[in-house]
């Protein structure tokens, strides 16, 4: 019952029918399960070593070969509350609408590797990238790719550089050795869009979240994100390309 809630995002009246309970013993159960797979799941995907994503890291990579994370934010819709404060902390002047914010982060091979808690859509990456603790799980020599939105160098622990494509910095174009970076990071920085592809292929996240659920908004984000990791990785490690 809780995995078609998630995956097809059918209404509790509808599941209840189906299953032949009342709503309100259903919300219960999912609830309850929600809860458990937010404590559950990320124990049997702890954040990978330094090693173990430099053993597997794909082909693709082999401009960048100290590539630890590839960072984003998605956003989800949510219903307006009636809160003139709640309303304001999540008006999201990207997507002119309420919404709720969350850090996204895989491994070279496409793996979530790091989801954050939710976040008013008004604030902004560098926030939620200082405050998730995903920093804290550095290491001096690792690199953390991102698009230009991630404005964190300042805030980077030692020894841990970041790679984001090149500034106009006032110019009007870019050069042609800027243009090829950039065109690079875009073709492997592309696959934690990917990634939050699959996270949102799951259709309780593709409309607008009900206030209903506030309360488990961020367990239910959390659990989707975890569950693309049954999926196969999204890119092979080069070992295996090279056996092949």
């Amino acid at each position: 019952m809780v995995l078609v809630r998630l995956k097809v995002g059918l209404f509790v009246k509808d599941i209840s029918e189906r299953f032949g309970i009342s709503q309100g013993y259903f919300s219960k159960i999912f609830t309850t399960w929600i809860n458990f797979l937010h404590h559950e799941l990320p124990l049997l995907f702890p954040f990978p070593s330094q090693k173990l994503i430099r053993q597997n890291i794909p082909l693709e990579f082999a401009q960048y070969p100290t590539t630890r994370i590839i960072l984003d934010c998605t956003e989800i819709f949510i219903e307006v509350s009636s809160v003139m404060e709640t309303q304001s902390q999540t008006w999201s002047s990207y997507k002119h609408n309420n919404t709720l914010k969350v850090l996204v982060g895989i491994s070279p091979n496409g793996t979530l590797t790091f989801i954050s808690g939710l976040w008013g859509g008004k604030t902004s990456d560098k926030e939620i990238t200082e405050k998730s603790g995903v920093l804290d799980l550095l290491e001096p020599g690792d690199n953390i790719m991102a698009d230009r939105g991630f404005d964190i160098k300042n805030i980077l622990p030692k020894g841990v550089e970041l790679n984001i494509p090149p500034f106009l910095n006032g110019r009007n174009q870019l050069s042609a050795s800027e243009v090829k970076e950039t065109m690079d990071i875009a073709s492997v920085r592309i696959h934690v869009e990917r990634e939050i592809g699959r996270i949102k292929n799951y259709h309780i996240l593709d409309g607008v979240m009900p206030l209903s659920l506030s309360h488990i908004a961020g367990q239910i984000v959390s659990v989707v994100a975890y569950l693309t990791n049954f999926l196969p990785p999204l890119l092979p490690p080069a070992h295996k390309v090279n056996k092949t």
